[in-house]
């Protein structure tokens, strides 16, 4: 969150700071960046009571935060809403969000595509991005596959990650737009570079199925890995699968129990489909090892590490002491 307000107090002052007040609003700016928020509050509290919306808003996200002061909802409301009224972007997209998520109002949906729309169409990507979701989801708003990937491609097109993911998704289910998996590939690569996990996996099961890209289990391999190194229950299937099936690497049942038993273990809902689909798995992947080698899967498990790399942990021979003759994929479900 604290990476989040850096962001937006930056944002905000590339658009607002005159002449007059540039050198408080800097010195402001400065401090919150180094984390002395009762300094940022000084230099911000003037100039937010002449009417700055900077400040006003700068000073709403200490509230809403409670840095450097006490977290105070309503406080926070008070000078967002000031800077929002003004035209800020970023104030309108944070009075919007505020509104999403019921902090110091009460939750209103209509109300809060109100002022994200203002922002959205004042250039703000994650305003754009969330009332994308908006009509995607039907909040606030009729429900409008066209209008949502119209938001969310603007958004994608300025390099917003989460919107490149989603605008993915929708060229992958062809909802307000035509289905062009190669136009899929293309926009989860862009997310995926940036090191969007989400992204990563779907992009490994493209390479991995040969939609919108030719089959490449190694490309397929590495998008699975990056992304089940974050904890993508979808790239942590994946991978499972692929040291199953022996595909572009020897049979290795311990380390695939293992993704499974990661990906079925994160709480993720009850209907999530990777979850369901790596604890049946799992289970029928069971039937082939021993108790000794399901000690082993689990206890990998057990002290995996986000960013961390099973194999890597492993010594040489005990890698290859695990590994057996590739067999037919027929010894696992082969569909997903």
């Amino acid at each position: 969150m604290r990476i989040f307000l850096i962001a937006t107090i930056t944002a905000c002052l590339l658009v607002s700071a005159a002449p007059v007040s540039a050198q408080s609003l800097s010195a402001g700016q400065q401090a919150f960046e180094s984390g002395d928020y009762a300094a940022a509050l000084r230099e911000w509290q003037p100039l937010a009571e002449q009417g700055d919306p900077y400040a006003q808003y700068s000073i709403g996200l200490l509230y809403l935060e409670g840095n450097g002061v006490t977290r105070d909802t309503a406080e926070a409301v008070k000078w967002i809403s000031m800077a929002a009224a003004q035209g800020n972007m970023v104030a309108r997209t944070g009075f919007g969000m505020l509104y999403a998520t019921g902090q110091g109002v009460d939750k209103d949906y209509a109300e809060a595509a109100k002022w994200l729309r203002m922002a959205a169409e004042q250039g703000d990507p994650f305003a754009r991005y969330s009332i994308g979701i908006m009509y995607l989801e039907g909040k606030g708003v009729a429900r409008d596959f066209e209008e949502a990937a119209r938001w969310v491609g603007m958004a994608a097109a300025q390099g917003f990650v989460d919107a490149q993911t989603g605008f993915g998704l929708f060229y992958w289910t062809g909802r307000g737009v035509d289905q062009d998996y190669a136009e899929a590939a293309k926009w989860y690569r862009k997310a995926a570079e940036q090191g969007d996990s989400k992204a990563q996996a779907n992009l490994g099961r493209m390479y991995e199925e040969g939609r919108g890209v030719r089959t490449n289990f190694v490309k397929a391999e590495k998008y699975f890995r990056l992304a089940a190194a974050q904890g993508d229950p979808e790239g942590q299937v994946g991978l499972g699968f692929m040291h199953a099936k022996g595909i572009n690497m020897a049979i290795d049942n311990v380390l695939a129990y293992m993704w499974f038993e990661l990906a079925a273990g994160q709480d993720l809902r009850s209907t999530d489909v990777s979850r369901i689909e790596a604890a049946e798995v799992r289970e029928f992947l069971a039937l082939e090892m021993t108790p000794e080698q399901i000690a082993e899967a689990k206890k990998l498990a057990r002290e995996w590490r986000p960013n961390s790399d099973p194999l890597a942990q492993l010594p040489a021979d005990e890698t290859s002491s695990r590994s057996e003759t590739p067999k037919s994929e027929q010894s696992i479900r082969p569909t997903r």
